[in-house]
């Protein structure tokens, strides 16, 4: 039997911080058959006086299905 796996939002309260807000989500969809090129970009904003750290996780994906890229900015600092 798996062990249970906490939520993000739980996790957060455990070391008594609270759980980052999601401040928007935008998704944008090209197609280009038989491909689709899909951008997702999601804010976040941490509004306390700490420093987080933050797992980001991804649905699994379907077959055929590639991630080819990830960039993720941090206070204007990009990360590939």
């Amino acid at each position: 039997m798996a062990a249970d796996v906490p939520r993000a939002d739980e996790l957060a309260m455990m070391d008594g911080s609270e759980p980052l807000l999601l401040d928007s989500t935008h998704v944008e969809v090209t197609l280009l058959p038989p491909l689709a090129h899909v951008v997702i970009v999601r804010h976040f904003t941490n509004t306390s006086d700490r420093v987080v750290e933050a797992e980001l996780t991804l649905p699994p994906l379907a077959p055929g299905e590639v991630v080819y890229r990830l960039i993720v900015n941090l206070g204007g600092i990009e990360c590939q």
